[in-house]
């Protein structure tokens, strides 16, 4: 699972959640605490989300594992913005860096017309 799971699924499941993570830089606990309509807290407070936008395929990722090669193992939460470009160094992709209000609002933008039907 990628971090940013925990912030659309609250929405699809009509249930709150409460989420502990680290920060992949810093080694730092990351609490969540969300509903299925919003955020309603984190620490600490400088929490970002890291996102890629990975070279689509054009026939259509080929498996569960293709996708969390090329998106799920880059997406995390982080203590800071600062500590991404450090975490990002070397890797395949560069980050995309959202606040964590800003995660949960794509979340619900992709998978808008899902939520009409839950």
């Amino acid at each position: 699972w990628c971090a940013w799971d925990t912030l659309f699924l609250p929405a699809l499941l009509k249930h709150s959640a409460k989420v502990e993570s680290f920060c992949p830089t810093t080694k730092s606990k990351i609490f969540l605490t969300l509903s299925p309509y919003g955020v309603e807290n984190y620490e600490p407070a400088n929490t970002v989300l890291s996102m890629v936008l990975p070279q689509p395929n054009p026939e259509g990722p080929k498996s569960a594992e293709e996708i969390w090669k090329v998106f799920c193992h880059y997406v995390f939460f982080f203590s800071s913005a600062q500590v991404v470009t450090e975490w990002f160094k070397g890797k395949n992709y560069g980050p995309v860096i959202l606040s964590v209000e800003e995660g949960f609002q794509v979340g619900r933008m992709t998978f808008e017309e899902i939520l009409k039907y839950t």
